[in-house]
């Protein structure tokens, strides 16, 4: 291949560079965040430096050559450094053979130096494996900077797509099957890909109160889109595994079979959706079967929780009462739902009755509730009531 002649590069722009290279290279050899925050790199991205120095403890005295591990507070300062070097270094080195540059020009084997060997090494290789010259730099840096672009649109949109945490016991599409060890990775990214991320997509607390069509539709297109959003994380990571460093390419692989795993799982949910609606098991059914203690005889209250009248209600005796309770009454079971018996009803009020009147005067009453401050049993609960309930 031809090596292209490179245009004639102001100084300032070369001690640029060096600067860059020195910050990064005191970086890695000593956590030296105030050699960063002089440099020219420190002026542009020092938001991005102060945070990735912020939890370094010693130096890398070590170091040499290897790039930092993912999960390592550097990392995002190295990476920020490659993009911002190569564009330094498009305008700055006028050797046109890379393989040729050893890092030395005019730094001579300073920090500096060091560093510039270890951004060239870290510069993807063309497909068809010849060098990368000076002018092509800027269409690497370009196409990396529109994945980046992408994929920060994509976890943003991640972010705004979060259903409400599920309140039951749901599907773990995350679960235990075989897949990369990424928990180094996740912990980095745990704003936007934890396992909660990945499980929205089993949500459906909110499908089985939808009785419109339409809301319905609302909910499966939103958990649509989630899953959607996941299957573009795969899809950019197997882009990015093409086009990265070879010590990369596992990487980027196994994050894009992570997602397209937890892609496929969230799509065979989706598809066992029922298309209409359905009872919600944890809501009350239309005629409760529980009993309300009035004095000396309990009551069957009606579909609101209370009895409108005694008449309507029936009125049963403490045995009769216990029998009709039960779940395997007279009735039999009663739609699988079991409460409790009215016996064992019973002795917590009494408990809650002794703790009410221990309060003093100041214990709620409540007309449904026989003086006591005691919450009816309609109400599922033994604490003092509040309600306004009619009076039978």
């Amino acid at each position: 291949m031809t090596t292209p002649e490179t245009p004639a590069v102001a100084q300032e722009d070369r001690e640029a560079a060096k600067g860059l290279c020195e910050a990064l290279g005191a970086a890695m050899f000593e956590g030296n965040g105030a050699a960063i925050r002089e440099s020219h790199f420190a002026r542009h991205r020092i938001a991005s430096v102060e945070a990735a120095t912020a939890d370094l403890t010693k130096p890398w005295a070590d170091y040499h050559g290897d790039l930092p591990d993912y999960d390592h507070p550097l990392r995002c300062v190295y990476e920020a450094g490659i993009q911002y070097a190569v564009r330094l270094l498009a305008k700055t080195m006028e050797v046109t053979d890379y393989d040729a540059c050893d890092g030395t020009e005019e730094f001579d084997g300073d920090l500096g130096g060091t560093m510039l060997n270890i951004v060239l090494a870290a510069l993807p290789n063309d497909p068809h494996g010849d060098d990368i010259y000076p002018e092509q730099l800027h269409e690497i840096v370009a196409a990396t900077a529109e994945k980046d672009a992408e994929i920060a649109r994509l976890k943003g949109q991640l972010r705004t797509e979060r259903l409400n945490p599920c309140r039951h016991t749901q599907p773990d599409f995350a679960g235990d099957y075989d897949r990369p060890d990424l928990s180094a990775w996740q912990a980095d990214q745990k704003e936007y890909f934890n396992p909660t991320i990945l499980s929205i997509v089993a949500e459906y607390a909110e499908w089985r109160d939808r009785q419109v069509e339409t809301e319905r539709e609302q909910l499966r297109a939103k958990l649509d889109g989630v899953v959607k959003c996941i299957e573009d994380e795969a899809a950019m990571n197997i882009a990015r595994s093409e086009t990265c460093s070879d010590d990369m390419v596992d990487e980027f692989c196994d994050r894009a079979q992570y997602f397209k795993e937890a892609a496929d799982r969230a799509r065979d949910f989706l598809a066992s959706l029922p298309a209409e609606p359905v009872s919600n098991p944890y809501k009350l059914p239309d005629a409760p079967q529980y009993l309300i203690r009035k004095g000396a005889y309990y009551y069957r209250p009606n579909a609101q929780g209370y009895t409108a009248n005694k008449a309507e209600a029936g009125r049963y005796s403490l045995e009769e009462a216990i029998t009709h309770s039960h779940p395997n009454g007279p009735d039999g079971p009663r739609d699988g739902i079991s409460y409790e018996p009215v016996q064992e009803l019973h002795e917590l009020a009494d408990s809650n009755l002794q703790k009410a009147q221990s309060a003093g005067p100041t214990a709620p009453t409540c007309p449904m509730c026989d003086d006591t401050g005691t919450k009816d049993y309609a109400h599922f609960a033994m604490e003092p009531c509040t309600c306004k309930g009619p009076v039978i």
